[in-house]
């Protein structure tokens, strides 16, 4: 059976593009993570064999007026 690793990127737009990510771990010691070059990095992510498989946006009422949109990845854990 395939057991997979789990990867995301949040993104808010709204007065420019500003990103975080979070590798998850079974463990529960996740790792987070910048992501300013969101492109670079969702690129990076493909060669490292990560595969999309969700997109979601959340659209904010705050002041600033920002979207919010969360990329999930996966990718197959190594055989152990």
């Amino acid at each position: 059976m395939t057991k997979w690793e789990y990867c995301e990127i949040e993104l808010q737009y709204g007065g420019g593009v500003w990103g975080q990510g979070w590798f998850y771990h079974t463990d529960g010691k996740h790792k987070e993570f910048e992501a300013p070059k969101y492109g670079k990095i969702i690129a990076d992510l493909g060669l490292q064999g990560w595969e999309l498989v969700a997109a979601s946006t959340h659209a904010s009422f705050t002041q600033t007026h920002a979207n919010t949109v969360s990329y999930i990845f996966k990718r197959p854990l190594p055989e152990q």
